[in-house]
């Protein structure tokens, strides 16, 4: 309980009292700062308002008198060029070049015309939908210009056109009208300009053709007999002024003499005018006749004459400045400009100038009063920090680092030293998960040697590795931080460093060096002043570690012990440094830590080790099977050591796109590895193939070509024919002769017979309907067969005649297709296995049919679909085959990978038939990389290899049939990857010119 005088003695926090203080001062001077600048700044905003609306009139009194001064040029310009000459149409479209081009330039010029004085007109204006869309006659599309002529040929007759012009002045269309009774000659800019030498302007009036209200200014030409006149629409001067207002609710007017309303820059302020009987004059409204407060304030004003004036004039509670000045016109009449602005939109400036003062101010004091406490709490809090800091070090919560910072040094000290033992905390148990989680072992080996340098406070170090012979120590990486230099590991370049040889140190008897004295004994060894060492030898010391710049002085070894105690290697660490940065010896309570740091590297060692074996084991039970399938059969040598090198290089080229399809495509390291596996493994299944099915060049062969069971009936033939032939010449019945053309049509039949036969068998052409109609009808032959054909059969050769044995002698076909012939499949089998993979292919009802004429009538090829399943099988078995092995998590798409490089992106593939969607990349970099191989390839005995122009053509329109991926394929291409394939495995007579660009071209 507190006593009496702590009740009565309230106490603050330190960093409370020096806030307040600050805060205090800070809120005294902002708010004197801030009252100043408010009052200077309104005063100065007043004072600038009258002078600003004056600057305001007089630009806008100049930029509204451009919009009829370009207008009144025009017409002086054109008074002098223009000839009264121009008689004819013709003449006068030759001007619609010059005509126009104001137009371009000034869109308030609404046309320009010529007058002539025998009643000829010509006018130029703008293309304006709106105004065309209300005439009876259809207008050219595109329609930029149209001209207006009216003419009179030498009999009096008028004709009125209406002429049509593209952007680019082409004529597009040409529309003669009935006669409107148009006469220039009676209009009144023409009766004004041809009395007089200067330029007239009109009074407003109706205008003759668009019936649009404006003014006019005309002049005679210069060689008389005719007046050129401009228009100048009051809605093109309504929107010049407004184009011109200095704030939103500016309002401008253009007044004559008496206030009448010329024009007004607000398009929603409509100006009721007052036409008379003939549509043509017009008297325009007063400012009182306008429906809108201000202006009907501003003509009371004007009535009482006040022609420039900067007193404002209250309407509805809002302040407007007022200004009425005189348009220099060269018109004899007294035209004046009202511009009438709103009082809070002209120092809108001004009041967000002291606003945002204002602003400023409060946010810099806001700003400062964080600064103050953010110090204050610092100066107060550094202590309490430390002691939060320590308890976190003490429930081993080490993600954050210790920012404690302090004036105070010996707070400043004890900061940096708890800094130091968290970070060394943390960092150790970072390697630790480093370990277990990290797959390069370069990188560990980085992380525990920059540890080591950073806790001793060395310069640099290495780490040595006892090598497979246990003969040597190689340096596996070596860091100096002064001299910036790294080598091995990661992040720097491998150079050739001189590895410890054990064994020359154990034979000449001389002094060891540091590295094998600390592998022989297994102790640390520790040297603080190397000028004075002489148990070791320190020759490769020097050319490890110095230059001709930098020495060793102070040397730390610790051996690299596994959980067999054995000695493995070595880590080094040179030069440790004081807080002064001199060199010193290490200090002894960090050894212990670079112990610790030492058995670390010694376990991320035999796990890397650990894990290069069984790698290595499994690359070579897979080289192993995929040598055993290209020695299987000369029909797949090499293939499936290609196979891996074009897959690799496809893979290679699309993980580096940049853009397209691919762009995000990339491999992991664990995606590489299975890429690998699947390109080894993908042919497997072939183990299972018979060899007689892969190897079969003819259609008869099985184990052999049985061509020459069926030459042997042919003989047979032959043979009875010749005994046909010498029991005709005993028995006399016929003549020799004719028995002889007998014999002779009879062999050359048979003869041709065998021909077709042994044509058929090789399989080059296609069998038509003719051709197997021809190869039965050769089968019916008979011959006598007088031995027993079931007379040295196996058990299973037996198996297939069930039936009873054929009296002998037995009549048999020259050809046949027997029961014998049907291989049926196994009963109970299964031809996915017990769990099917989701396969979509044909299964054929028996496992062979070798019957002669079966296999004979083969359409192309040699296979049969029974045979062409068995090879084609080969996919489900690979696929079952890697699906029994225990692959590891990371490894799991081995199969799909291995499996799907006979898939096709239509869906007609096998053995799942899979579509584009369900084809992933590595599956289409499969498939690409096995057709290339397999058409290239020059060691295949059944055809010749074919070359690169040639497959680059197949596989083209295998894309174009959607069979292949045309992105994959592209990039191929482009890359180079093709011809670096090519140039390591190909013959050079293969490699020839590909047009890559039209084929990538072709394919997108």
């Amino acid at each position: 309980m507190r006593s009496r005088a702590d009740r009565r003695v309230r106490k603050y926090p330190l960093h409370v009292t020096i806030a307040s203080v600050f805060a205090l001062l800070l809120l005294l001077v902002g708010a004197v700062l801030i009252s100043y600048n408010y009052y200077e700044s309104r005063k100065i905003a007043l004072l600038s308002a009258d002078q600003q609306l004056d600057r305001s009139s007089q630009y806008m009194q100049r930029t509204i008198s451009d919009l009829y001064r370009p207008a009144q040029n025009l017409v002086d310009v054109l008074s002098r060029a223009l000839s009264p000459d121009h008689t004819t149409l013709e003449d006068r479209l030759a001007l619609v070049p010059v005509l126009v081009e104001p137009f371009r330039s000034n869109p308030t010029i609404s046309s320009l015309f010529v007058g002539y004085d025998d009643g000829d007109f010509f006018l130029v204006r703008p293309f304006e939908p709106d105004f065309w869309a209300l005439q009876p006659f259809e207008v050219p599309a595109g329609s930029r210009f149209v001209a207006q002529s009216i003419d009179h040929d030498v009999t009096g007759s008028r004709t009125e056109e209406w002429l049509f012009f593209g952007e680019d002045l082409a004529q597009l269309g040409r529309i003669q009208i009935d006669p409107t009774g148009f006469d220039p000659r009676q209009r009144g800019w023409y009766t004004a300009g041809i009395g007089t030498d200067t330029q007239i302007t009109t009074d407003f009036y109706v205008f003759f053709t668009t019936h649009e209200t404006g003014l006019t200014f005309a002049r005679r030409l210069s060689a008389g007999g005719a007046v050129v006149g401009t228009d100048l629409a009051l809605r093109d001067l309504s929107a010049g002024l407004a184009n011109q207002r200095m704030t939103p609710s500016t309002k401008v007017a253009i007044l004559d003499e008496k206030g009448g309303v010329l024009a007004l820059s607000d398009a929603s302020d409509e100006i009721p005018l007052k036409i008379d009987q003939d549509n043509e004059r017009i008297d325009m409204p007063s400012l009182s006749e306008l429906n809108d407060p201000v202006y009907q304030a501003l003509s009371r004003e004007f009535k009482a004459e006040i022609r420039s004036s900067s007193d404002p004039i209250l309407v509805a509670g809002r302040s407007w400045l007022v200004s009425v000045r005189e348009l220099p016109t060269r018109s004899d009449r007294n035209v004046y400009m009202a511009v009438l602005i709103p009082r809070d939109e002209l120092l809108a400036s001004a009041v967000r100038l002291r606003n945002n003062g204002a602003l400023i101010s409060a946010a810099v004091l806001l700003i400062a009063l964080v600064v103050v406490l953010a110090v204050s709490r610092n100066i107060s809090g550094s202590l309490g920090q430390l002691a939060r800091e320590a308890e976190e070090v003490r429930q081993l919560k080490l993600d954050s680092p210790i920012t404690v910072g302090s004036r105070i040094r010996e707070v400043d000290d004890l900061a940096e030293t708890m800094s130091m033992m968290k970070s060394s905390l943390r960092q150790f148990l970072e390697i630790s998960d480093a370990l277990s989680a990290e797959k390069d072992f370069n990188k560990v080996l980085e992380m525990i040697l920059a540890e080591a340098t950073r806790v001793s406070d060395a310069d640099g170090g290495a780490v040595l590795l006892l090598s497979e012979d246990e003969k040597s120590l190689d340096m596996a990486i070596q860091v100096n931080n002064v001299l910036g230099t790294h080598y091995g590991g990661t992040s720097g370049v491998s150079t050739p460093i001189e590895s410890v040889e054990l064994d020359a140190d154990r034979r000449q008897n001389a002094r060891p060096s540091i590295a094998s004295g600390t592998v022989e004994k297994g102790t640390i060894v520790k040297i603080d002043d190397l000028d004075l060492e002489t148990r070791f030898e320190l020759e490769r010391i020097h050319s490890h570690y110095e230059t001709e710049s930098y020495k060793v002085r102070s040397l730390l070894s610790v051996p690299l012990r596994n959980q067999l105690d054995e000695t493995i290697g070595v880590l080094q660490l040179v030069n440790a440094r004081d807080p002064n940065d001199q060199i010193t010896g290490f200090r002894p309570e960090i050894v212990p830590y670079i112990e610790a740091l030492s058995s670390d590297a010694a376990v991320a060692l035999d796990i890397r080790r650990l894990l290069k074996a069984q790698r290595d084991l499994l690359d070579s039970l897979i080289h192993m099977i995929a040598g055993a399938i290209d020695a299987k059969s000369p029909y797949t040598s090499g293939h499936c050591r290609r196979v891996p090198v074009a897959a690799r290089m496809l893979a290679e080229v699309a993980s580096d796109a940049t853009e397209g399809p691919l762009a995000d495509f990339h491999f992991s390291d664990d995606e590489w590895y299975q890429l690998h596996l699947a390109s080894w493994l993908h042919d497997c299944g072939k183990l299972t193939t018979p060899e007689y099915v892969v190897d079969k060049a003819t259609k008869l062969e099985t184990i052999y070509n049985r061509i020459h069971e069926i030459r042997t009936r042919f003989e047979v033939l032959w043979r009875d024919a010749e005994i046909e032939y010498y029991k005709g010449l005993l028995e006399g019945d016929q003549s020799r002769e004719e028995l002889r053309a007998r014999l002779t049509e009879r062999t050359d039949q048979i003869r041709r017979d065998f021909e077709f036969i042994a044509e058929c068998n090789v399989g080059d052409g296609f069998m038509t309907d003719e051709k197997i109609e021809r190869v039965q009808q050769i089968a019916t032959q008979t011959w006598t067969r007088h031995l027993d054909d079931r007379l040295g059969l196996s058990h299973g050769e037996l198996d297939l005649r069930p039936e009873a044995p054929t009296p002998l002698p037995a009549t048999e076909t020259l050809l046949a297709d027997k029961p014998n012939h049907i291989i049926p499949r196994p009963a109970g089998q299964k031809p996915f296995g017990d769990e099917p993979h989701n396969f979509h292919i044909e299964v054929p009802k028996h496992q062979y049919n070798r019957g002669e004429i079966h296999n004979l009538s083969i359409a192309r090829g040699t296979l049969t679909a029974e045979e062409r399943f068995k090879i084609n099988e080969h996919v489900i078995q690979t696929i079952r085959m890697l699906d029994q092995l225990p692959f590891p998590k990371e490894q799991r798409r081995v199969p799909d990978w291995a499996g799907t490089h006979h898939e096709k992106l239509d869906g007609t593939g096998y053995p799942c038939r899979l579509s584009a969607a369900d084809l992933d990349v590595p599956d289409r970099i499969m498939a690409i990389a096995d057709i290339f191989e397999a058409l290239t390839a020059s060691d295949r005995p059944y055809h010749a290899p074919k070359t690169l122009s040639q497959t680059v053509g197949i596989m083209s329109s295998m894309c174009s049939e959607g069979h292949l991926c045309p992105e994959l394929f592209s990039l191929f291409l482009t890359s180079g990857a093709y011809l670096e394939y090519s140039n390591e495995h190909l013959r050079p007579d293969q490699i020839d010119e590909v047009d890559v660009d039209s084929t990538v071209a072709s394919l997108s």
